[in-house]
């Protein structure tokens, strides 16, 4: 619910919100990531990055 809710107040829009895993329909630059990773943190999130893709734990 909190990821969901973060990434409305960003403007994004998401296919799948799943345990650990969003899929995103847009293509984030590296601000908008940015901003992605500080409204997580600020609810108590981390945004983790891999090779493959970008991981919400």
């Amino acid at each position: 619910m909190i990821v969901k809710q973060e990434l409305k107040n960003l403007g994004l829009h998401f296919i799948i919100v799943e345990l650990g895993e969003v899929e995103i329909m847009e293509n984030i630059k590296g601000e908008q990531l940015e901003q992605v990773k500080i409204a997580l943190l600020q609810s108590g999130l981390e945004l983790l990055d891999n090779k493959r893709s970008v991981l919400i734990e």
